[in-house]
């Protein structure tokens, strides 16, 4: 077989674990940024409360 002995390093693996946190974390802003133009801003949040808006509530 082949030598996986640099699979094992552990610059690697606190490599790979920072970019798993960074891509939750841009994942949750997004979602939080989101979550917060619809609920803070009045006339988004009143056009997807309307019978106009239902699609947009329905695909999120």
């Amino acid at each position: 077989m082949g030598d996986f002995t640099s699979l094992y390093s552990k610059e690697i693996r606190r490599v790979f674990i920072r970019k798993v946190y960074i891509t939750v974390m841009i994942q949750l802003l997004i979602t939080f940024g989101l979550i917060a133009l619809f609920y803070f801003t009045p006339s988004i949040r009143d056009y997807v409360r309307s019978s106009n808006g239902r699609w947009l509530y329905f695909t999120s």
